[in-house]
């Protein structure tokens, strides 16, 4: 790994800027350098948490001094460990119904391509979770198909997405935890939970996970959903070595 900067964040985080680009190098680099900080076990160190582009690291100030963790970091940094890391690869159900997906037209319009194209093609590709964040339990996948990438925000945000709603705009996807306003583009939505805080842990996803979404009916979405709910579904996931 190269030396990275280092970005104070108050008196009780620090910032590693891994790079300036939004791509899965980079962001697989931030997750290798999580997985070497956290087996490394720095004392004063609290948490790790990733992002696209960098990794945060809180840390007590009463137990290490900001410098002395900033070398602690350039030295991880210039030598690191090997570390392996085996992602899940997670089927997750989504529902394209019209009551779902809300903007599934407005999209196939605005990418010129019929509604059965971009569904075809949405499931077709094994989405890479870069962060989960805003929201707990919040995805921001990557990487759309291509010419789905060009789609932006809505003019009009929503007041309302519901818990579940899959959005995309601005070259990623993602999947909203709970109920909230929202300005990407709705195309459908899944009935599986990304946040349970009775679970451990109580995000499902985490950043590394892989997604590929297969097409469902609404009156399979009912089932599933009822399903949740009795706490009797539970998505699949395979562990991938990349």
């Amino acid at each position: 790994m190269n030396r990275f900067e280092l970005l104070p964040c108050g008196d009780t985080a620090v910032s590693v800027q891994v790079g300036s680009e939004i791509d899965r190098d980079t962001c697989q680099n931030v997750l290798a350098l999580k997985a070497i900080v956290d087996e490394t076990n720095i004392p004063g160190v609290i948490e790790t948490v990733p992002s696209y582009r960098a990794l945060l690291v809180h840390y007590n100030p009463l137990e290490i001094r900001q410098r002395t963790l900033a070398d602690r970091l350039h030295e991880i940094t210039e030598s690191p460990a090997a570390v392996e890391i085996r992602p899940r690869h997670w089927q997750i159900p989504i529902c394209f119904d019209k009551i779902f997906g809300l903007d599934i037209i407005e999209v196939s319009e605005r990418v010129d391509k019929p509604v059965k194209t971009v569904i075809e093609d949405f499931t077709a590709t094994r989405f890479f979770v870069y962060m989960v964040g805003f929201f707990m339990g919040h995805l921001y996948m990557g990487d759309l198909p291509d010419y789905m990438k060009v789609l932006s925000r809505r003019q009009s945000p929503r007041l309302r997405l519901e818990k579940g709603s899959v959005c995309t705009a601005q070259g990623l996807a993602v999947i909203h935890s709970i109920a909230s306003p929202g300005g990407w583009n709705s195309i459908g939505r899944t009935p599986v939970p990304l946040f349970e805080i009775s679970s451990t842990p109580p995000a499902r996803f985490a950043a590394g996970d892989l997604i590929t979404f297969f097409d469902i009916d609404k009156k399979t979405f009912d089932e599933l959903e009822k399903l949740v709910t009795a706490n009797t579904y539970q998505p699949v996931y395979t562990e991938v070595q990349e």
